[in-house]
């Protein structure tokens, strides 16, 4: 007799029991995976500001070694005119929340290298000091402060440097663009 009930009853589904296992499982699964897609975003993200800075740098050491000077600074998000044919369209300076800057510094070398006369005027001897073009910046602007600190994790602090929102990177001449260090002399 027991086995007539068995054949005779119909499967009527998952029990509520069932359908709440399935859906703890289906969240403890998504809760273990939203790390890591935030954390793949992210690196994406840094990569992308990566090639950016490395991109514009490229350029400025390729502009420089043919011009002798550096390209104009340009206002923040706005790409240096003579930097325009040589960067790829995927260079954005102003995406995703970041705005990227090129500056150009102009240095005056160390007052142990000048010959002025030491009876001379504080403001004569800034004057007679020609400026020299050595270095350069890409600055890079973002609310994000992990975004920062992947910057200066990833170029080291000899390099680069941050303050409030702004990441920067000095470009000197003797950047070595392979190790993505700079040397500064």
């Amino acid at each position: 007799m027991p086995r007539e009930r068995r054949e005779g009853r119909r499967w009527s589904g998952p029990t509520v029991s069932d359908a709440l296992l399935i859906f703890a499982a289906l969240a403890l699964a998504l809760s273990l995976a939203a790390p890591y897609v935030r954390w793949t975003r992210f690196e994406r993200r840094v990569d992308r500001v990566v090639q950016s800075v490395d991109s514009i740098r490229a350029s400025a050491l390729r502009y420089r070694s043919g011009n002798g000077t550096w390209p104009a600074g340009a206002p923040e998000g706005e790409i240096p005119p003579e930097l325009a044919p040589e960067l790829s369209p995927e260079i954005g300076f102003s995406t995703d929340g970041i705005r990227l800057t090129w500056r150009r510094w102009s240095v005056a070398p160390s007052r142990s290298d000048e010959t002025v006369a030491p009876t001379a005027a504080a403001d004569a001897v800034i004057s007679a000091v020609p400026a020299l073009d050595s270095l350069a910046s890409i600055s890079v602007r973002t609310a994000d402060e992990s975004l920062l600190a992947a910057l200066l994790s990833h170029y080291g602090s000899t390099a680069s440097f941050a303050r409030d929102s702004t990441w920067t990177l000095i470009v000197s001449p003797t950047s070595s663009a392979a190790s993505g260090t700079d040397s500064i002399g």
